[in-house]
């Protein structure tokens, strides 16, 4: 499970939750302070949620307290980038980005070999406008573990 964490000082950061831990998780709410304790941190280069360059892993070990103090943190963040800053990302995964458009066409769903593997995904490939004269090719694909 992927969670988003922001602190008071507007900084935001991935954490995740091994899925055979989440019940032990499943009391936190969206809106609520905690303090959190007894983590791994990993630096992150490759396939960011956000921009921050580590992220937090939850384990069995990790404490976590409902902070009753007044301290105020934002429910949401956005990191809003140049179109430019966009194009720049394509095909690099550093960092996933959202886009705000019109989706015009879904593409086929087709098999793919994935190169120097002995197997193949599943994949289409959306087409989005973001204005009158700029689209978006994303290619989505579907990985079995």
């Amino acid at each position: 499970m992927d969670i988003i964490l922001l602190d008071e000082h507007d900084d935001h950061i991935h954490a995740t939750i091994p899925i055979y831990l989440a019940s032990d998780f499943e009391y936190l709410t969206e809106g609520k302070v905690y303090n959190i304790s007894n983590f791994k941190v990993e630096r992150k280069k490759l396939h960011k949620v956000v921009s921050h360059d580590y992220m937090i892993h939850l384990t069995g070990d990790t404490s976590i307290q409902e902070n009753m103090s007044s301290v105020q943190i934002q429910n949401h963040k956005f990191e809003i980038v140049q179109f430019e800053e966009l194009t720049k990302r394509q095909d690099r995964f550093i960092q996933s980005s959202d886009v705000l458009g019109r989706l015009v066409r879904i593409g086929e769903l087709v098999d793919q070999e994935v190169k120097g593997k002995q197997k193949t995904v599943k994949k289409f490939v959306l087409r989005i406008q973001m204005n009158r004269y700029i689209y978006f090719l994303v290619e989505v694909n579907f990985y079995k573990k």
